[in-house]
């Protein structure tokens, strides 16, 4: 959390470097190369350092790896050859190229035309002029003009990798913001109704730093203890038997968990809608977790196929807890 938030002030304080024109554009690279560091984007690193060192080229200028070509191609540097018809990049630093930019301008700033008079007191003398310094100075526009254009294309491709960054990082910081502020308010309630929690959180996390599906089953299997453990709490089993429909009675003894869960809420939420919505999850959550623990006390084929799909349902249940608990 503490590096998105600075990777998202850092972001903002190169658009606003771009954007007001406040330092050279090597340096606005060098603060790119260091918020790339921050997300740990080691593509973002050798990009920079391509625009601020060199691109690879052999003896023949062509690129000694594609994948060169492809992140000059991003730069903007891609031009199209009329004379040997083909895509090529130009390969000049931003460094090479700013310096070119205020070299032309520091020689436009004193090429003028001397402002003399010339005359002779010879009648039969021809007397000229000193030369003009017209052709320079169109030469040296010529030349800031065309760096101009290409600083232009890297400044673009640089300031759009960084906004979509910006638009991303204020993305997972607010999701952070709202699972930390959620995060906090049920660990705390947990913690009351349920102290045997903190054992199970514990196993939770050593489960899914593992590598081994039977230990992302575990995680699920402990997920399935919590809210077990919660329904005993919140709604004790018992020899009370509820009307399911058609005709049928369901007793909630100790194996029926979620169905005990679905009373609690009944008799606690003020609100039909925010009943049926949870009612949903637990039903969902609740056959999934199951089938989980089924397949494994039957020595079938674990069901969970990767890490991800274990840090869902851990995700899932939690935001479950906060649900009751908030009742």
């Amino acid at each position: 959390m503490e590096k998105i938030n600075e990777s998202l002030l850092l972001s903002e304080e190169i658009l606003a470097d771009i954007e007001l024109n406040r330092i050279s554009f090597e340096q606005i690279c060098l603060k790119v190369s260091r918020l790339g560091r921050l997300l740990g984007d080691s593509n973002v690193i050798k990009w920079i350092r391509f625009e601020i060192n060199w691109y690879p080229v052999d003896s023949e200028w062509k690129f000694t790896k594609e994948s060169y070509f492809i992140a000059g191609k991003y730069s903007g540097r891609s031009y199209f050859d009329n004379v040997n018809k083909g895509h090529y990049l130009f390969t000049e630093t931003i460094p090479q190229i700013e310096s070119t930019i205020e070299s032309a301008k520091m020689e436009l700033s004193v090429a003028v035309d001397p402002n003399v008079s010339v005359s002779s007191s010879n009648p039969n003398q021809h007397v000229y002029s000193p030369p003009w310094n017209w052709t320079r100075r169109i030469h040296l526009n010529k030349v800031i003009v065309q760096n101009s254009e290409k600083l232009a294309k890297l400044k673009h491709s640089i300031h759009k990798y960084v906004i979509e960054t910006n638009y991303e990082l204020k993305y997972w910081n607010t999701i952070y913001s709202i699972f930390d502020n959620l995060r906090e308010n049920t660990l705390a309630k947990i913690w009351t109704v349920y102290p045997g929690w903190l054992e199970i959180l514990s196993s939770i996390y050593d489960n899914l730093q593992s590598e081994n599906k039977t230990d992302w089953s575990n995680a699920i299997h402990n997920c399935r203890r919590v809210l077990h453990e919660l329904s005993n709490i919140l709604y004790p089993p018992s020899d009370e038997e509820i009307d399911i429909g058609w005709w049928k009675k369901l007793k909630l003894n100790n194996e029926k968990y979620i169905a005990r869960l679905k009373q609690y809420i009944k008799a606690k939420s003020s609100s039909e809608t925010f009943t049926n919505i949870v009612w949903s999850s637990l039903e969902y959550i609740g056959d999934r977790l199951d089938a989980i623990y089924v397949s494994s006390t039957k020595w079938s084929h674990v069901l969970i196929n990767n890490k991800e799909e274990a840090e869902r349902y851990v995700i899932y249940t939690f935001i479950l807890l906060s649900d009751i608990l908030n009742l």
